[in-house]
């Protein structure tokens, strides 16, 4: 009851986030965002001392989740309803649903190696997916800067490709980190019972965390330019991954590596196929430019 209760603040907090973050307001931004994390942590601790059970820090997390909400409503001038919310709402829902195929993207190689590969494999392979959940996280800060400018075309044409060399900048420095590191890469995190099945290949996977946030970068680069076709290739590629590990399943030929593999071929399709539709983007739009100022 209490989790559903912390449900409907999130979203709406994630609403002012995206408020502040459009206006590139991203001092008040970080306020909110560390706001959020201190009302929902000492909601949950607080109702943990006072209640002593599960059920009771839940009902503070969802206390200190909707305060947060609160915060982020202050923090953006109070808002209130408007009218004619259609369009927004149609764009908000195509953006979900690319956003929700990237969720799925991202985790889909745990949820598999989970369901098709033996225990002990799949429990090193949860362990060196923290490898790709670092390189996709780190470089977040590039998305939420750029963000609001991506949805200019000029901006784009100028940002993008810098943003792209930035982030995959640091997934390679992340990925060489991991393979200078070899074979104690693995114990290094999940600790000395992990490692025998991958050995020194665990730079894998932060090269795969990488193409995620690559391929994260692209897509809200398709979002913001109205790109149908950005969302239509998030889902092929999933269905590709899927389709493909368990084709191998069948046949018994998965391996941690096999299942790591078959995620990255799918990532450099996506992200291949998103650079080829930012370049026809920014030839096109650059055109648009030409012809605009030709005529002015």
């Amino acid at each position: 009851m209490a989790d559903r209760g912390a449900g409907p603040p999130h979203p709406r907090r994630g609403g002012y986030d995206g408020l502040l973050q459009g206006n590139r307001r991203y001092g008040r931004l970080a306020l909110v965002n560390t706001t959020f994390g201190l009302l929902k942590s000492g909601g949950g601790i607080a109702g943990l001392l006072i209640g002593g059970t599960p059920e009771a820090a839940l009902v503070g997390m969802a206390i200190g989740c909707a305060c947060s909400a609160v915060v982020g409503w202050s923090f953006n001038g109070r808002p209130g309803f408007t009218r004619g919310i259609r369009r927004h709402v149609v764009s908000a829902a195509k953006a979900s649903g690319a956003l929700l195929g990237l969720v799925l993207m991202v985790n889909l190689d745990l949820l598999l190696a989970r369901h098709h590969l033996p225990a002990s494999l799949a429990g090193e392979y949860a362990v060196a997916s923290i490898f790709a959940k670092v390189a996709f996280w780190l470089p977040q800060g590039v998305s939420v800067v750029l963000l609001p400018r991506l949805a200019h075309a000029r901006g784009r044409r100028r940002l993008l490709p810098v943003a792209a060399t930035l982030v995959a900048l640091v997934g390679a420095l992340l990925t060489a980190a991991t393979a200078v590191l070899g074979a104690r890469a693995l114990p290094l995190v999940g600790g000395a019972e992990y490692g025998d099945a991958l050995g020194g290949a665990t730079w894998v996977f932060a090269m795969l965390g990488t193409l995620f946030a690559l391929a994260q970068l692209l897509l809200y680069s398709g979002i913001a330019a109205s790109d149908r076709v950005a969302a239509v290739a998030v889902w092929c590629a999933v269905a590709l991954e899927a389709a493909a590990v368990e084709v191998l399943a069948a046949r018994e030929g998965l391996t941690v590596l096999t299942v790591a593999g078959i995620a990255v071929g799918a990532s450099v399709l996506l992200v291949s196929t998103g650079l080829l539709r930012l370049w026809r983007t920014h030839a096109r739009e650059g055109l648009e430019l030409r012809n605009a100022a030709a005529t002015a």
